[in-house]
């Protein structure tokens, strides 16, 4: 399965993290807290690796009538990509 480079970064930052990651919304990406720019995820990434089965939306919250991922976690198949 071919990646980009932002979702193959994306799964490094994920793998990094310890495989979970929850939304910071002032810095509008999944990230550590006061994680650099390099080290976000955007929420297109995040969504694109869910699409693929790669991460999983492990929480999701409510924001303006509408269910929005809040937390991603890697999911076992892209842990072996390694």
């Amino acid at each position: 399965m071919k990646l980009t480079s932002h979702q193959e970064k994306a799964l490094e930052i994920l793998r990094g993290a310890g495989g979970t990651l929850d939304y910071q919304s002032e810095q509008y990406a999944f990230a550590a807290a006061g994680a650099p720019r390099s080290e976000r995820i955007k929420m297109a990434t995040a969504k694109a690796l869910i699409d693929r089965d790669l991460v999983a939306a492990t929480r999701t919250k409510e924001i303006r009538g509408r269910q929005v991922v809040d937390q991603i976690t890697l999911r076992p198949a892209a842990t072996d990509m390694e």
